[in-house]
C-alpha cells in the first residue's frame, strides 16, 4: 500500500499518521500534485492528494474516505468517536478546508487576480471555527490515536506555519497545548511537517 502526496497538506500527514498510529503498513511517496504533476497523474488522473494506492490497484482519495474504507476493511477504530466528537472533527477538518483555500488563494493566484472579500470571508469562517474548537476541545479526552487529537494537532501545526499572524494563536490555549503533546510523539516526529 502506497500513500502519495506531501507532509506539508495536513490532509495527507493526517491519514500518514493515524494509519501509523494504528499500526497499518504503508508506503509514504511524496509527489507534489504542483511540481511532481504528471508523475502523480499516472497514479491517480485526478491528480488529488492524499491518494492511497491498494495493493490490488485500486486508488483512494480523500482523507476521511481512505480512513473509512481501511477502518472498514482492516477493522480499524478510528472513527470510535462520541457525537461531540465528530462535531468536533466535522470543525477541524473545516478549519482544514479553509487554511488550505487562503493559502490557494494568497500563494497560488497572482496578487491582482485575488479577491479581498473572499479572502476574508475564508479568514473569518477559519476564526469562527478555531473559537467553536477552543471551546469543545476543552475537556475532551486526550488519546494519541484518536482521530479528534492527531486531526487537530495537525490542522493547528498548518495553521501556524501557513496563517501565521492572521489567526492570534494565542487565543486558543488548549488547541495549543494539544497540538504540542501531539507533536511530541514518536509518530508525529517521523511524519514531522517539512521544515522550511
Amino acid at each position: 500500500m502506497k500513500l502519495y502526496g506531501m507532509l506539508d497538506s495536513p490532509f495527507v500527514r493526517r491519514v500518514a499518521i493515524s494509519l501509523a498510529s494504528h499500526q497499518v503498513k504503508f508506503e509514504l511517496v511524496q509527489l507534489s500534485v504542483f511540481s511532481t504533476f504528471n508523475e502523480f497523474s499516472q497514479i491517480n488522473p485526478v491528480v488529488k492528494a492524499p491518494t492511497l494506492l491498494l495493493d490490488d490497484g485500486t486508488y483512494l482519495m480523500d482523507s476521511t474516505l481512505i480512513l473509512q474504507c481501511l477502518e472498514h476493511q482492516q477493522k480499524l477504530n478510528c472513527f470510535a468517536l462520541s457525537v461531540q466528537g465528530y462535531q468536533l472533527l466535522g470543525l477541524i477538518l473545516a478549519l482544514a478546508e479553509k487554511a488550505v483555500q487562503y493559502v490557494y488563494e494568497t500563494q497560488l493566484r497572482a496578487e491582482e487576480l485575488q479577491n479581498p472579500a473572499w479572502k476574508q470571508r475564508v479568514l473569518l469562517q477559519a476564526e469562527k471555527a478555531c473559537q467553536a474548537i477552543e471551546q469543545q476541545i476543552q475537556g475532551y479526552p486526550f488519546h494519541p490515536a484518536d482521530q479528534v487529537c492527531i486531526s487537530l494537532a495537525i490542522v493547528w501545526t498548518f495553521v501556524e506555519k501557513k496563517l501565521s499572524g492572521l489567526i492570534a494563536e494565542v487565543n486558543y490555549p488548549h488547541i495549543t497545548q494539544l497540538q504540542q503533546q501531539m507533536e511530541q510523539t514518536e509518530v508525529f516526529q517521523h511524519y514531522a511537517y517539512p521544515q522550511d
